[in-house]
């Protein structure tokens, strides 16, 4: 089990840069982690902290194709005030589990599941 100081050991190591557009404050990071029980959303396994990656469930580049999003609002029927850089869009995750996906959008399946 980590401690706090654990964790604290390891955040001047953390490069939010890398995980795409929006960059996670450690407060947000540390949130989803703890809300997740330490495990990752997809796979259900543990997660070291510094192991942590935060997936948009509706990709970031949906920004860049308002349409698209627009689409998939009504058709997940979520709010008109859907916001992709919010808590209800991120999913805690391991490194390999995110870099695979990439912007890549999850069957229709999954993200009604978690939205």
């Amino acid at each position: 089990m980590e401690t706090t100081a654990s964790i604290n050991a390891q955040l001047p190591t953390l490069d939010n840069k890398s995980m795409g557009k929006h960059n996670f404050s450690i407060p947000q990071r540390v949130a989803l982690w703890q809300a997740y029980n330490k495990r990752c959303a997809i796979s259900g396994e543990p997660i070291f902290f510094d192991q942590l990656h935060i997936d948009h469930i509706l990709p970031e580049k949906l920004l860049n194709n308002p349409e698209e999003l627009e689409h998939l609002k009504v058709n997940y029927g979520l709010r008109e005030d859907f916001d992709i850089n919010s808590y209800y869009n991120w999913l805690p995750v391991k490194i390999k589990i995110n870099l695979q996906k990439g912007g890549l959008i999850y069957s229709e399946s999954n993200p009604r599941y978690y939205l």
